[in-house]
């Protein structure tokens, strides 16, 4: 966000001129640039406190507490989460996944590991999936904007049948911080400024809405609302006590980490 906020910013300073005379030079130009940046930093303000006022704005997970579930995929079918919905306060999710040789590959590649959810597919949910040679997490909150994501690169023969099976892990709490970890190495790791609200009612395995599926199978196990039950040496990495080596990355999260 705050790249795309620069971005923004140094393209209207360099168009400005254009609100005004075609035959002003350069040097007038650069003038108008400097009379602009008060308002537009006063703008830029304006929005981070609005952000800020609607991030503090947002409840806690109205859903329980459920330490631990198990699921295979992959499969269409949401998984039973009660009506009452689960916890999206913290939660970790290790998924083995053995991977069978996706028809497109080395093009697109884009798989669902598991999906969580509140209705609408990108409202408080978490997502595990491989985009490209990348493997991701993704948070959204009740508002379905994007809180942070972790981003870890492997080779693309991990998606290959004869490379599985292969592990992944992810931890967080929101507000927080989340990790993901590949077959046992702690790969990335980034800020949850805000909680992700709602509850989860659709839970997938293998499968998310968007024509996210799955080239293999997974088996799922899951706890939500509680990391009691998550592995240690990774809930010390939440707690600030280990490095991935990525720390005070944005939270739209990057490449990186520790290679495995």
């Amino acid at each position: 966000a705050g790249a795309r906020a620069e971005t923004a910013l140094a393209a209207l300073q360099a168009s400005a001129w254009c609100l005004f005379d075609p035959e002003i030079r350069g040097k007038e130009v650069a003038l108008m640039g400097r009379g602009l940046l008060p308002a537009l930093a006063l703008a830029e303000e304006v929005r981070r406190r609005r952000e800020s006022a609607r991030a503090r704005a947002l409840p806690p997970s109205s859903g329980r507490v459920l330490p631990r579930l198990a699921a295979a995929g992959p499969g269409s079918a949401p998984l039973d989460a009660t009506p009452d919905g689960l916890s999206t306060d913290c939660g970790w999710i290790r998924v083995v996944f053995r991977p069978g040789d996706p028809p497109d590959l080395p093009g697109l590649n884009r798989q669902a590991f598991f999906h969580a959810c509140d209705g609408p597919y990108n409202r408080s949910s978490v997502s595990l999936l491989a985009f490209y040679s990348r493997i991701q997490a993704r948070f959204h909150d009740g508002d379905r904007r994007l809180v942070g994501s972790l981003d870890a690169m492997v080779d693309p023969d991990f998606f290959r049948r004869e490379s599985g099976p292969h592990e992944l892990l992810v931890l967080y709490r929101a507000p927080g911080s989340a990790v993901l970890a590949v077959d046992g190495t702690p790969r990335a790791r980034t800020r949850l400024d805000r909680p992700l609200s709602g509850a989860f009612r659709r839970l997938f395995a293998g499968h998310r809405p968007g024509n996210w599926t799955l080239h293999g199978s997974v088996a799922v196990e899951a706890g939500f609302g509680t990391l009691d039950q998550a592995p240690p040496a990774l809930r010390a990495l939440l707690d600030g006590e280990a490095s991935t080596g990525t720390e005070g990355a944005p939270a739209e999260g990057k490449t990186g980490g520790i290679a495995p």
